[in-house]
């Protein structure tokens, strides 16, 4: 079992240990000021900002994402000046980018918190224990990120939902993980290997797993993919169709799926065509669906769809040489800017 692969199987485990101090964590969430809100992080922290980003923008709330190698040189002063809450992710809170912003800018500590899986790193140690959130998901082995990803969405949107006064199915999440790890992804797999460039489609809350998605397959078979909104991919990139492209919808049952249906639809016999849902609907046989999520929010099934990806990305890169859990070039932890 390659390192990459033992941390895929420890995800819904790793998910229950944060969701079992979900407790705590809204306890801290309310002593917190959030006003507007700023999430800030690169690769896969960027990415898992987006779903709580975007729950809090869909109820009313003032929130943003940014790249935190771009808040460092060309958004401080209007950071600082324009959120009353800054939430720094770094998952192994030693980021070149993240330390280089706290040494210099100083200020921002008086309104930030840091979520991490490293409660004493560099970055830790600069915050008061009260502003320090833990995602709790144990050691993670290998390069490319998947507990972690996983339980950095789930706390931020813990976080989101306590400002909101809502609740999420959490318990249900498990429950969804586990069967989701388990899920055949051959014909997924076979597809993958077999396209020149994949096109993954989301909306709103799938669309920071479809990035993350893009970021594991770069990092682990070292595929490259395209993602496009399903707006966007209308937009002008419904001409990669001349390239018999593969196309995978991201559709959790919410707001836009009967949209996403509906794109699905036109887009079967023009090429192929599959779909992650976690709802179960008559669809013609020529969309591979891939069922797992079943009943769960839009905000939360999206990042059990990662999970048959994940074990494509494992097989695709040992058919290609490479261990799923090593880089060639990069590390686990980038400490130069």
């Amino acid at each position: 079992m390659s390192k990459f692969w033992q941390d895929v199987v420890e995800q819904p485990q790793a998910a229950k240990d944060l969701i079992d101090h979900v407790g705590v964590i809204r306890e801290k969430a309310r002593k917190l000021t959030q006003g507007r809100v700023l999430f800030a992080g690169m690769g896969a922290s960027l990415h898992a900002c987006r779903p709580a980003a975007l729950f809090l923008k869909s109820r009313g709330f003032g929130a943003e994402v940014s790249e935190l190698s771009e808040l460092v040189w060309y958004e401080t002063d209007y950071a600082v000046k324009k959120h009353e809450t800054v939430i720094f992710v770094s998952q192994s809170g030693e980021s070149a980018e993240l330390i280089n912003l706290l040494e210099k800018h100083p200020a921002f500590l008086e309104k930030a918190i840091l979520v991490t899986n490293n409660p004493e790193s560099k970055s830790a140690a600069l915050f008061s224990r009260d502003r320090v959130f833990e995602i709790l998901a144990g050691k993670e082995r290998a390069m490319g990120a998947s507990k972690t990803f996983v339980n950095t969405v789930l706390l931020l949107l813990i976080l989101a939902a306590e400002w909101a006064s809502e609740e999420l199915p959490l318990s249900r999440f498990v429950i969804c993980a586990e069967k989701a790890v388990k899920t055949d992804a051959d014909t997924l797999t076979d597809y993958l290997e077999t396209s020149r460039l994949p096109i993954i489609v989301g909306r709103g809350f799938s669309l920071g797993v479809a990035e993350m998605i893009r970021l594991m397959f770069a990092e682990v078979p070292k595929m490259n993919m395209a993602v496009f909104s399903g707006g966007a991919f209308r937009h002008g990139p419904l001409e990669l169709l001349e390239s018999d492209p593969l196309v995978i919808l991201l559709n959790p049952e919410g707001k836009t799926s009967d949209l996403m249906e509906k794109l699905a639809n036109e887009l079967s016999g023009k090429c192929r065509v599959s779909m992650l849902t976690n709802a179960e609907k008559e669809r013609t046989s020529q969309i591979l669906t891939l069922l797992v999520g079943e009943g769960l929010t839009e905000e939360l099934a999206p990042l059990v769809f990662l999970m048959p990806f994940q074990k494509a990305a494992e097989t695709l890169a040992k058919k290609a040489g490479y261990d799923p859990g090593e880089g060639v070039y990069a590390s686990k932890v980038t400490r130069v800017e």
